[in-house]
């Protein structure tokens, strides 16, 4: 379904669910991988240029994926659906070359606020080195590591509340702090496991579908829903046609993740 210049919605739908949607993805047809929803949003109200702008975009941008049966949960219908989405949508527009995600991160701001008020120093040690820490004693100007985490963690705790979730309160993670959450959200995406897989359940879906990691953006997301479940940021996952079925069968196989510099040059 078309949505306006620029967007379209698929889905598939069951003839036992009469008009309800099985799963269904939005679509945003843009220039570039997109960094931030003010992008996508913005987009929406851009021209692309052409008779038919949205003929001449080169990135498709998958940015709601919702699956509405609960009870088909197990059931790997994502995978077909972006494959069945990226056909179509070559066939409509030759220029398009990107396919991709603006996916959010929406347990990360839960899991760092209990490993931060939780952990030993040592389990700390896992995340970060010592030069990170160093960064935070000083930004504190603290001398003893764990006073600099609970100052980090009391942070970054605030910031989640519904009074401070606005994007000038984003301005309290300085320039100093910023590498060290981009690294910690890094870490949670591509190390913080659950029998072998990822912990984040949007990062198992697309994995699981074929794609790799390709970028962490920072205030991404700056509306408070987006701050609170993850300090404003968000990933682009990229899928290539070429590679999604190899990228599926080796997750399956061995729980093999790829990641792009994007997303490793944080770690």
């Amino acid at each position: 379904a078309r949505l306006g210049e620029g967007r379209r919605c698929f889905a598939f739908f069951s003839p036992s669910l009469h008009r309800s949607p099985l799963i269904f993805v939005h679509v945003a047809l843009l220039n570039e991988i997109p960094a931030t929803m003010d992008e996508i949003r913005g987009e929406a109200e851009k021209p692309l240029g052409g008779d038919r702008p949205e003929l001449s975009s080169t990135c498709a941008t998958f940015y709601s994926i919702s699956n509405t049966e609960p009870g088909l949960a197990g059931v790997h219908l994502g995978n077909e659906l972006i494959k069945s989405v990226m056909k179509t949508l070559q066939l409509e527009s030759s220029t398009l070359m990107t396919f991709c995600t603006l996916s959010p991160i929406p347990k990360f701001g839960d899991w760092l606020e209990s490993k931060l008020s939780y952990s030993t120093l040592d389990d700390i040690r896992r995340m970060l080195n010592e030069s990170d820490l160093t960064s935070i004693r000083n930004f504190y100007s603290l001398e003893s590591s764990p006073c600099a985490i609970i100052s980090f963690a009391k942070t970054l705790s605030d910031l989640r509340k519904p009074s401070r979730s606005k994007p000038e309160c984003l301005e309290s993670i300085s320039p100093e702090l910023k590498p060290i959450l981009m690294k910690l959200a890094a870490y949670y995406l591509t190390k913080e496991t659950r029998h072998g897989r990822p912990l984040c359940p949007v990062a198992k879906f697309h994995i699981r579908n074929g794609a790799c990691m390709f970028r962490l953006n920072y205030a991404a997301d700056v509306s408070s829903k987006g701050i609170r479940n993850s300090f404003g940021i968000m990933i682009n996952y990229l899928y290539k046609m070429d590679d999604i079925e190899d990228n599926r069968v080796q997750y399956e196989l061995s729980g093999r993740v790829v990641s792009n510099e994007g997303v490793s040059r944080w770690l």
